[in-house]
C-alpha cells in the first residue's frame, strides 16, 4: 500500500516511474546532475539576429531549413521557426550528429552544416568563436552565425535551492560553451567548478562514469544525454514536447518545472522512512504478543483486540504519511 500510494501521488503531480527498482535506489542518491538546454532552461530558444538570416540567398535558406526543419533540438527548432514561409526539399540527404549538429549533402553533393563552430567550420575555423550559439556553413566557410537567447525555467532557481538545502550536490553538465554554462550556473548559485561545459555526448558519460558512486540522478532531455542516462545510478527527463527519452529513463515528468526531481527523491526517502516504521512497529508487535502468550497472558479476547489494532494503526500510520493530504506533496 505505501508504494502505491507514493506512485499515486508522483503521477497526480506529473511525475511517471518507470523502473520499479527506483523508489528503493533514489534514497541513495546525493549528487543530481542537470543538462542545461531544454532541461534547466525552457528549450524555447529565438533567434536573436534574424537580420542574418534575411541576408542569405534563397537558396542558403532553403538549405538552412531543410537540415534545422529535421531536427528536434531547441536551436533547430529555433532557427527554422524564424525562417518563415520556407518548406522542405525532397533531394536533400541530411544527417545529424549527435551533440554536434547537421549535415545537409543536396542532390549535387555540396555539404552544408549547422551546429556547433567546431562541427560548421572544423577546429581551425572555430577558434575563437567558441561563444557562437550555432553556425551556418559550407565548405568550412560561415555563411551565418546564429544568436540564440533561453530562458530558465521559471522554477529552476528555487528547485535547486531547495535541492542544495536538502543535501544535495546539484551539477550543470552541458555540450554548450563553458562560458556560456558558467554563466547559468551563476545565476542558479551553483558553484563554477559544479558546472563543466562543452561536454560531448561521450565526455557526459565519461564525467558521470568517473564520479558516480552509486549515488547520481542525471536529469536531460535529448539524445546528446543519452549515453549519460545510461551511465548513471538513476536517470529523469522532462517529457514535455520530445518523446524519446522516457523509454531511456527511471522516470519522466509532464510539468513545465523542475519540482518534479525533488519531489520523486523526496517520496523515495519518505517511503523507506514509512516501510521502516513499519517494519520496527511489525517487529515489536510480534516481540510483545510471542512474550505474552510465552508467559500465558494471552487470551482469545486480548488477541481479537490486539491483532486488528496493531494492523489498523500500521495502515492509518501509512496513509497519514502518503496520502493526497500529507506534508510530503506539499513540499
Amino acid at each position: 500500500m505505501a508504494y502505491e500510494l507514493a506512485q499515486a501521488g508522483l503521477r497526480r503531480s506529473g511525475v511517471f516511474v518507470r523502473s520499479a527498482s527506483f523508489l528503493d535506489r533514489a534514497v541513495d542518491v546525493r549528487k543530481v546532475v542537470f543538462d542545461k538546454t531544454g532541461t534547466l532552461t525552457t528549450g524555447a530558444l529565438t533567434v536573436t539576429n534574424p537580420e542574418s538570416l534575411a541576408a542569405l540567398s534563397a537558396a542558403d535558406r532553403r538549405a538552412l531549413y531543410d537540415m534545422a526543419a529535421r531536427s528536434t533540438h531547441p536551436k533547430s527548432v529555433a532557427v527554422a521557426r524564424a525562417l518563415v514561409g520556407e518548406r522542405i526539399s525532397d533531394d536533400v540527404s541530411v544527417t545529424e550528429v549527435t551533440g554536434a549538429g547537421l549535415e545537409l549533402r543536396d542532390a549535387n553533393g555540396v555539404v552544408s552544416r549547422l551546429g556547433s563552430a567546431a562541427f560548421a567550420l572544423g577546429a581551425a575555423g572555430a577558434e575563437g568563436a567558441a561563444d557562437d550559439d550555432v553556425v551556418f556553413a559550407r565548405g568550412g566557410r560561415a555563411l551565418a552565425r546564429i544568436g540564440l537567447r533561453e530562458s530558465l525555467r521559471s522554477d529552476a532557481r528555487s528547485e535547486v535551492t531547495a535541492l542544495k538545502d536538502s543535501g544535495y550536490e546539484v551539477f550543470v553538465l552541458s555540450g554548450d560553451a563553458s562560458p556560456r554554462v558558467h554563466a547559468l550556473a551563476e545565476r542558479l548559485g551553483i558553484a563554477a567548478d559544479h558546472a563543466e561545459g562543452g561536454q560531448s555526448p561521450e565526455g557526459k558519460a565519461k564525467w558521470l562514469a568517473a564520479r558516480d558512486r552509486g549515488d547520481t540522478m542525471m536529469v536531460g532531455d535529448g539524445l546528446n544525454d543519452g549515453p549519460a542516462t545510461e551511465h548513471a545510478f538513476t536517470s529523469a527527463t522532462p517529457a514535455v514536447d520530445r518523446p524519446f527519452m522516457p523509454a531511456r529513463t527511471d522516470l519522466y515528468f509532464t510539468t513545465a518545472g523542475l519540482r518534479p526531481v525533488r519531489l520523486a527523491l523526496a517520496a523515495a526517502r519518505a517511503l523507506r522512512r514509512v516501510t521502516q516504521r513499519n517494519l520496527a512497529v511489525a517487529i515489536a508487535y510480534n516481540v510483545l504478543t510471542v512474550g505474552l502468550a510465552y508467559a500465558g497472558l494471552m487470551t482469545p479476547l486480548l488477541c481479537a483486540i490486539v491483532m486488528p489494532a496493531s494492523s489498523l494503526s500500521i495502515v492509518l500510520a501509512t496513509l497519514a504519511s502518503l496520502s493526497p493530504r500529507s506534508a510530503l506533496w506539499r513540499s
